[in-house]
């Protein structure tokens, strides 16, 4: 993983702030389309007049779809694509900054998602053992002890349930992120598909039954929301299944429901 929002941002956003002299990057997925298009385009002035009347119009027809891509990639590139100011120095295994990090990477993440630059991510807070302090919600224990109290320990739950909140109201900012930036019919989160979940059910016992999910977006339209399922003696490999299948993958099998 990357931990520094700084390597983030370079990594991502570095081609795409180049001079516009500077020659097409294939690893551009904006440039190596516009590339594409010209070569066809190219292709078709020197196949047209070899083609009957009737191919002419085929042909024809199928510019004109490589035309409207054409401008949709170029008005998409301003408003959808504009690479976000380089996140500042932070320490991203510093408790005083981790709020600041976790923006820097949600902002990251949704223009990266938006310019077509990744199809799949992942964000996981601290480590598994996460013995990081979150001061800014009051809770000064370390996250791994607090999760191995057990159920009478009441101010140990109430300082992970402020956690949680914490995490829910990041994820709430990440989802508005996605849902503020239009494309196609809709927008981004609505052809996104994002996953929120745990390790383990419970932090004391390890315990990994009735663990539970969050599913947002209907990653354009595979998948119905609004919905709370619950299931009997089902492994969460079988959620992970769905999953492929939502991103268009016919697996048939994925994990091994006893690890």
């Amino acid at each position: 993983p990357t931990n520094d929002p700084k390597q983030v941002s370079r990594r991502l956003f570095a081609p795409a702030t180049e001079p516009p002299s500077a020659p097409i990057d294939p690893s551009d997925p904006l440039d190596a389309r516009h590339s594409v298009l010209d070569t066809v385009r190219e292709q078709f002035a020197l196949l047209r007049p070899q083609l009957s009347q009737e191919d002419r119009s085929k042909l024809d027809a199928h510019l004109e779809l490589v035309r409207d891509l054409e401008r949709r990639l170029a008005a998409g590139r301003p408003d959808r694509c504009v690479p976000p100011a380089e996140p500042p120095s932070l320490e991203p295994g510093s408790e005083l900054d981790m709020p600041r990090v976790s923006r820097a990477h949600l902002d990251l993440l949704a223009v990266a998602f938006a310019c077509d630059l990744t199809r799949v991510a992942s964000l996981q807070y601290s480590t598994g053992f996460n013995r990081i302090r979150y001061p800014w919600v009051d809770s000064l224990g370390e996250g791994h002890s607090l999760s191995h109290s057990g159920p009478s320990n009441t101010a140990a739950w109430e300082e992970l349930t402020r956690r949680a909140i914490w995490h829910a109201e990041e994820l709430a900012y990440f989802l508005d992120r996605l849902a503020a930036i239009p494309e196609g019919d809709g927008s981004v989160l609505d052809n996104t598909l994002v996953l929120w979940g745990n390790e383990v059910c419970q932090g004391n016992t390890h315990s990994l039954d009735n663990i539970p999910y969050l599913l947002v977006g209907d990653a354009g339209g595979a998948l119905r929301s609004g919905r709370y399922l619950q299931y009997d003696d089902a492994s969460n490999c079988d959620l992970l299944l769905s999953v492929l299948h939502a991103l268009g993958i016919e697996a048939e099998t994925f994990g091994h429901p006893d690890h």
